[in-house]
């Protein structure tokens, strides 16, 4: 999904960040927002909040998405990606390094699950269509 906001602070679920840059009116956005889609899905918490003295502290939950108001975005990411981001980062994370991580997660999971019943099929064809 493409974003159109002109800052992106990057955090994975269940973690915790200071130095996430938002001002006071963008952090009281968040929270609206962020409790506004919790009560609509009927949720006990919503995806993120901020504590500490004046909202220092970025703290996401057990939620995965994106919270985007006005001119920021919070990506919040499985904690299995957590070694994609750092502390908040807003670096975009290039295709190989998402490629390598997404099947690192595949392999340890099918290792995980013991799915040792693995067939060789064919290749599925589907028509390319550009967007």
């Amino acid at each position: 999904m493409p974003s159109f906001s002109n800052q992106t602070v990057r955090i994975s679920e269940w973690a915790k960040v200071s130095a996430h840059g938002l001002s006071p009116g963008q952090r009281q956005q968040l929270n609206a927002a962020a409790g506004a889609w919790a009560q609509q899905q009927s949720l006990p918490a919503p995806p993120l909040s901020f504590s500490g003295p004046d909202g220092q502290w970025l703290c996401a939950n057990q939620y995965v998405g994106v919270i985007e108001v006005d001119d920021v975005a919070v990506e919040i990411y499985p904690k299995l990606d957590a070694a994609l981001i750092s502390n908040g980062d807003s670096v975009p994370i290039t295709d190989s390094v998402k490629l390598n991580t997404v099947m690192r997660i595949l392999l340890w999971m099918l290792e995980v699950s013991a799915h040792r019943e693995l067939i060789e099929a064919d290749t599925g064809h589907l028509e390319e269509n550009a967007h």
